[in-house]
């Protein structure tokens, strides 16, 4: 039997339209992969981890997995030298960038902050990722600190196109509850649980656009005594104040979560 080429035109196209189909199918339940940049105010109680267990338990069609680059004390500047975000960039694909930067260096020297804030993204961006930025939280004893925090981090996720995971904010909403839930430790500086439980919260919120499941037992044991909803609640609204352009994705496919 002679097949014409109308015939093998058709089955090419059908052949076409199967591999689409099938690589769609699989890009809704691949993990959604997420590299995080930064130091102890992300590698403290292992945030990465928290929030990946949390699309876990929360049986996401497209859990998270994570990677950790974080020293003590980095700055985006020392990862840029290092070339270790380049070399995490070249070695696999990632869905989302996490760029967080030195505490303190926001407020006292925010132009090199967006110096190498800008070279990372732009190896972000070559890589067909997307930029979060980790906007952190004021000293325990300089909350004044926040709204310099909040421009740093704002001014430059609005220049770079990147999203923006509102930490430092969430942690504000939830200081002003009564009682007053402990998120420092005794450093006045870094995060007990409860406070990476909190930016985790803010993470998930923003990538799946809900907020987190309720906490396991081992995690409702070390949020001393807090009130989870409430935590959960400060994370949500801190990403609905933000603009639309800093909290959707222009990825639906990569933004999307099972409802």
């Amino acid at each position: 039997m002679r097949i014409s080429i109308r015939q093998i035109t058709m089955l090419f196209f059908l052949f076409l339209a199967g591999t689409a189909y099938a690589q769609a199918q699989q890009s809704q339940t691949d993990p959604i992969r997420i590299l995080f940049v930064g130091n102890s105010y992300t590698y403290v109680n292992d945030l990465p981890a928290v929030l990946s267990g949390m699309s876990k338990q929360d049986k996401q069609s497209r859990p998270i997995e994570t990677k950790t680059l974080a020293f003590s004390g980095a700055s985006l500047e020392q990862h840029w030298t290092k070339k270790d975000v380049q070399q995490a960039l070249q070695e696999q694909k990632w869905d989302y960038v996490v760029l967080q930067e030195h505490s303190m260096l926001p407020v006292k020297n925010p132009e090199f902050m967006y110096k190498y804030a800008r070279l990372i993204d732009a190896e972000v961006k070559k890589h067909g990722a997307k930029t979060i930025l980790y906007l952190t939280w004021a000293r325990q004893n300089d909350p004044a600190m926040q709204a310099k925090l909040d421009k740093a981090y704002t001014t430059l996720a609005d220049e770079l196109g990147a999203l923006l995971a509102p930490v430092g904010q969430a942690w504000q909403t939830a200081l002003a509850e009564k009682p007053q839930p402990s998120l420092f430790l005794p450093d006045g500086s870094h995060p007990s649980f409860t406070g990476s439980y909190i930016g985790a919260s803010v993470f998930y919120s923003l990538i799946y656009g809900k907020m987190p499941p309720q906490p396991t037992a081992a995690e409702s044991k070390r949020l001393e005594k807090a009130n989870a909803a409430e935590l959960q609640q400060a994370a949500w609204k801190a990403v609905q104040s933000l603009s639309p352009a800093l909290r959707t994705s222009p990825d639906k496919a990569m933004h999307a979560s099972a409802q």
